[in-house]
């Protein structure tokens, strides 16, 4: 994903996956006020709204997160709120201490960048969040996104409880969306499946039937280093390592299953992960 919105009127970029309304949430790991990891698949059958901000000794944010902690106490039996940046943790717990913020859980993406990637919200230029706000429904489904076009401005509280409510109501569920998920016993590939793949993403090439591969171009190697840093973080997440052939302008990627030296269903969910950074 690359986007473009404004700092004081200066365009800077969005980077990470691309997410979209009615996908399924990508999971992502942060770190919680003690420090500990915390992630998001462990909170369940609830509404979730996720607000990001760059940080939160600014009163814009700071009015964010206490703007939506209210809204958690009004509806605490139905919905979670989860407030995240990149200020550390220690910070963020004396925040809430200060200001009684008791029905949020805050979160700090400083360690991994796991949220900023995987909802495709990390600004490139300065390793912030964007300011945003995300609707996630009880069945893990992305229902509403809105992503402030200048990081300096305030979001639309008001359009958002208002969505809020509609899905809070919504009781329709989605049964046809794929599932990401690698496999712990992978399935070896037919070649009718690799051909099919490699038909529909032709950015990607088969080598003998025994592994994928794509290769990026960028401008110049700060934009490398940065697509290698993203590319490392989902890969890590999703346990299925690729190989990784780094030049200055230029990355090769190769995806194969070691576990049956072949390639597995595990490299095409990968590929198609990899494929949402574009």
């Amino acid at each position: 994903m690359n986007r473009t919105i404004y700092k004081t009127g200066k365009p800077v970029s969005l980077s990470g996956r691309n997410i979209y309304i009615n996908k399924y949430a990508p999971d992502f790991t942060a770190v919680d006020g003690n420090a500990d990891d915390f992630r998001f698949s462990d909170l369940k059958d609830k509404i979730k709204i996720i607000t990001s901000f760059s940080s939160l000794d600014t009163p814009i944010c700071d009015l964010q997160l206490k703007r939506f902690n209210k809204e958690a106490e009004n509806s605490a039996d139905k919905i979670i709120i989860i407030g995240i940046s990149n200020d550390l943790p220690f910070t963020q717990k004396k925040f809430c201490e200060t200001n009684n913020i008791k029905k949020a859980i805050v979160l700090s993406d400083y360690k991994y960048s796991s949220f900023g990637i995987n909802y495709g919200l990390l600004i490139k230029e300065l390793n912030l969040l964007a300011r945003a706000a995300l609707i996630i429904n009880q069945d893990n489904v992305i229902k509403y996104i809105q992503i402030a076009n200048e990081i300096s401005s305030h979001l639309d509280y008001d359009d958002a409880v208002i969505n809020l409510k509609k899905i809070i109501s919504d009781k329709t569920k989605i049964n046809d969306l794929k599932i990401e998920k690698i496999k712990e016993n992978p399935r070896k590939l037919t070649n009718d499946e690799i051909i099919e793949f490699i038909n529909r993403n032709r950015s990607w090439i088969s080598m003998e039937n025994r592994s994928l591969k794509r290769t990026y171009n960028f401008n110049n190697y700060n934009d490398t280093k940065h697509f290698v840093r993203l590319l490392i973080q989902i890969t890590n997440e999703q346990n299925h390592h690729a190989d990784i052939c780094v030049k200055y302008n230029k990355i090769d990627i190769e995806l194969t299953t070691h576990k049956i030296n072949a390639l597995s269903n595990n490299d095409i969910i990968m590929a198609e992960i990899i494929n949402e950074l574009d």
